[in-house]
């Protein structure tokens, strides 16, 4: 008897397909020991398929196997249709058949086997637990929406008397990041969004994401929606974002210097309180945000603070380094962006938050500072 073992995905999706997730990925045709006499099985062919049809089906030609004996199928990448993927606007139910066409003298015989695989929306995270490194792939620095914000930042600081130019770490301080993420949060909290709860058990099994564009237009967002944006903005901005999850909340911090996590995901909870306690990264309740009344940068960073605290440790899923991540070739998802009809980032009911005092903080060590590369730099690292 002939069999598949076989090892697939369980949700596939737009991110997934653009940053090299492979569907399938590995396939073995195993004839069984089972038989009383050994059998020397001849022209075989697997095939590849789905139903609904996702992919071009795939045929591998074997010549013989015999009982007891592995092999394992060539490795193909499978020729996605990309615009059925990028049109579905809810979870799609695929089965994904191995068929296996055997003929001996004039008689054909086939088996099938059958594996379930969700297919998802371009603008649907899996969750936690089906797709956690692809959540920085909805991290989208460069569209328009996220410039448009990012340039209200550069002008909030000079009309603040600072400097407004968004150059990341180069100032080798981490009273400057602190600033920008200061004024990213009275831009976007200026703009008085307000918030929409999240689907039951998002966390694990995933959301629709919304775009800056989308909530820049309608001016809602859930908190892992606040998260992304501000990620998305701190990642424009020359600065390292990270998201950390609990059962129920997100939110969303970012480096004071230019450093990264070992890890694409970490669920210590103890490790981030620990960097946060040497200044080194700040975290922040982006749900704030969406509050009626004024909310200041710091009264944020002292809320996440609380959300990390050991009573809370159980409920602390993991947070994402989106530096980590790009380093791994996460790139963010290449969508063209549909601005909506009304895209607005004015404030209209007179409600402000300015940009909020800069704590002192620790000098930023020599071996995390900037430096501008020349023959005497390089002398000196030599």
């Amino acid at each position: 008897m002939l069999n598949i073992d076989a090892s697939l995905t369980s949700v596939f999706s737009v991110a997934a397909q653009q940053n090299s997730f492979p569907l399938l990925r590995k396939a073995n045709l195993v004839a069984s020991e089972s038989e009383e006499v050994p059998k020397t099985h001849k022209n075989i062919s697997v095939r590849l398929l789905s139903d609904p049809e996702i992919f071009e089906q795939e045929v591998w030609k074997i010549d013989r196997i015999e009982s007891g004996q592995t092999i394992r199928l060539q490795e193909r990448p499978l020729k996605i249709h990309y615009d059925t993927l990028n049109g579905l606007t809810e979870e799609l139910k695929v089965n994904v058949i191995f068929k296996i066409i055997q003929q001996d003298n004039d008689e054909y015989s086939t088996s099938t086997i059958t594996h379930d695989l969700s297919c998802l929306p371009s603008d649907h995270w899996g969750g936690e637990s089906r797709q956690p490194e692809l959540l920085a792939a909805f991290v989208q620095p460069n569209t328009h929406s996220v410039e448009q914000l990012v340039a209200s930042v550069a002008l909030l600081l000079r009309n603040s008397g600072k400097p407004s130019a968004i150059d990341g770490y180069n100032s080798n301080t981490r009273e400057r990041p602190y600033l920008f993420g200061s004024a990213l949060w009275s831009s976007i909290f200026n703009q008085r969004l307000m918030y929409v709860s999240p689907p039951s058990g998002w966390a694990t099994s995933g959301q629709r994401i919304r775009s800056a564009a989308d909530i820049q237009a309608h001016k809602t967002a859930a908190c892992l929606d606040t998260s992304v944006l501000f990620a998305s903005c701190l990642e424009n901005m020359g600065l390292n974002p990270v998201i950390a999850l609990t059962k129920e909340h997100a939110f969303a911090g970012f480096w004071l210097v230019d450093d990264r996590l070992p890890v694409l995901t970490n669920d210590d909870a103890m490790d981030l309180r620990k960097r946060i306690a040497t200044s080194d990264l700040v975290m922040f309740e982006t749900t704030l945000v969406t509050n009626d009344s004024p909310v200041t940068f710091n009264e944020a960073i002292n809320h996440a603070k609380e959300l990390l605290g050991e009573e809370k440790e159980s409920d602390f899923i993991m947070v994402i380094d989106i530096k980590q991540a790009r380093a791994r070739q996460i790139k963010p998802l290449a969508l063209v962006e549909n601005t909506p009809a009304g895209l607005n980032v004015e404030n209209n009911d007179g409600t402000e938050v300015g940009i909020g005092t800069v704590p002192v903080l620790p000098p930023v060590r020599v071996d995390d500072q900037i430096t501008e590369e020349t023959p005497d730099t390089r002398v000196g690292m030599w």
